[in-house]
Protein backbone atom coordinates (compact mmCIF):
# COMPACT_ATOMS: atom_id res chain seq x y z
CA UNK A 1 0.00 0.00 0.00
CA UNK A 2 1.26 3.46 -0.89
CA UNK A 3 1.86 5.92 1.90
CA UNK A 4 3.37 9.11 0.52
CA UNK A 5 1.20 11.58 -1.34
CA UNK A 6 3.28 11.10 -4.49
CA UNK A 7 2.80 7.31 -4.34
CA UNK A 8 -0.92 7.73 -3.76
CA UNK A 9 -1.21 10.13 -6.71
CA UNK A 10 0.42 7.49 -8.91
CA UNK A 11 -1.88 4.79 -7.51
CA UNK A 12 -4.99 6.90 -8.18
CA UNK A 13 -3.82 7.90 -11.68
CA UNK A 14 -3.31 4.21 -12.50
CA UNK A 15 -6.83 3.49 -11.20
CA UNK A 16 -8.06 6.16 -13.63
CA UNK A 17 -6.30 4.42 -16.53
CA UNK A 18 -3.00 6.28 -16.77
CA UNK A 19 0.51 4.85 -16.47
CA UNK A 20 1.39 7.34 -13.73
CA UNK A 21 0.42 10.65 -12.17
CA UNK A 22 3.10 12.31 -14.31
CA UNK A 23 1.49 10.96 -17.47
CA UNK A 24 -1.93 12.28 -16.40
CA UNK A 25 -0.34 15.63 -15.55
CA UNK A 26 1.41 15.79 -18.93
CA UNK A 27 -1.84 14.90 -20.72
CA UNK A 28 -3.65 17.61 -18.75
CA UNK A 29 -0.97 20.18 -19.62
CA UNK A 30 -1.26 19.32 -23.32
CA UNK A 31 -5.06 19.40 -23.24
CA UNK A 32 -5.46 15.66 -23.89
CA UNK A 33 -7.57 15.29 -20.74
CA UNK A 34 -9.77 17.93 -19.21
CA UNK A 35 -8.99 19.93 -16.11
CA UNK A 36 -12.08 18.34 -14.58
CA UNK A 37 -10.76 14.79 -15.10
CA UNK A 38 -7.34 15.74 -13.80
CA UNK A 39 -9.02 17.49 -10.87
CA UNK A 40 -10.83 14.25 -10.03
CA UNK A 41 -7.49 12.43 -9.91
CA UNK A 42 -6.10 15.05 -7.56
CA UNK A 43 -9.21 15.15 -5.38
CA UNK A 44 -9.32 11.36 -5.12
CA UNK A 45 -5.61 11.36 -4.23
CA UNK A 46 -6.05 13.88 -1.43
CA UNK A 47 -9.07 12.05 -0.02
CA UNK A 48 -7.23 8.72 -0.03
CA UNK A 49 -4.18 10.32 1.59
CA UNK A 50 -6.35 11.85 4.32
CA UNK A 51 -8.11 8.55 4.98
CA UNK A 52 -4.81 6.71 5.25
CA UNK A 53 -3.47 9.37 7.64
CA UNK A 54 -6.54 8.96 9.84
CA UNK A 55 -6.27 5.17 9.82
CA UNK A 56 -2.56 5.31 10.69
CA UNK A 57 -3.28 7.79 13.49
CA UNK A 58 -6.01 5.58 14.92
CA UNK A 59 -3.74 2.55 14.76
CA UNK A 60 -1.05 4.46 16.64
CA UNK A 61 -3.58 5.70 19.20
CA UNK A 62 -4.92 2.19 19.73
CA UNK A 63 -1.42 0.86 20.33
CA UNK A 64 -0.76 3.55 22.92
CA UNK A 65 -4.07 2.82 24.66
CA UNK A 66 -3.44 -0.93 24.49
CA UNK A 67 0.05 -0.53 26.01
CA UNK A 68 -0.96 2.06 28.60
CA UNK A 69 -4.13 0.40 29.86
CA UNK A 70 -2.97 -3.16 30.41
CA UNK A 71 -3.82 -4.54 27.03
CA UNK A 72 -7.50 -3.64 26.81
CA UNK A 73 -8.28 -5.43 23.58
CA UNK A 74 -11.86 -4.12 23.45
CA UNK A 75 -10.69 -0.53 23.76
CA UNK A 76 -8.16 -1.05 20.98
CA UNK A 77 -10.84 -2.55 18.73
CA UNK A 78 -13.14 0.41 19.41
CA UNK A 79 -10.44 2.86 18.38
CA UNK A 80 -9.58 0.93 15.21
CA UNK A 81 -13.19 0.40 14.17
CA UNK A 82 -13.54 1.78 10.60
CA UNK A 83 -17.06 2.93 11.47
CA UNK A 84 -15.45 5.51 13.76
CA UNK A 85 -13.70 7.21 10.84
CA UNK A 86 -15.77 10.16 9.70
CA UNK A 87 -15.49 11.03 6.02
CA UNK A 88 -16.58 14.62 5.44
Amino acid sequence: MSNTLEEIKNEVAIDHGYASYQEASDFNYRGVISDMTFGEIEEDSYKLYAIRCVVASLEKASKIVYDKYNGSYECKQDINNPDNIVIL
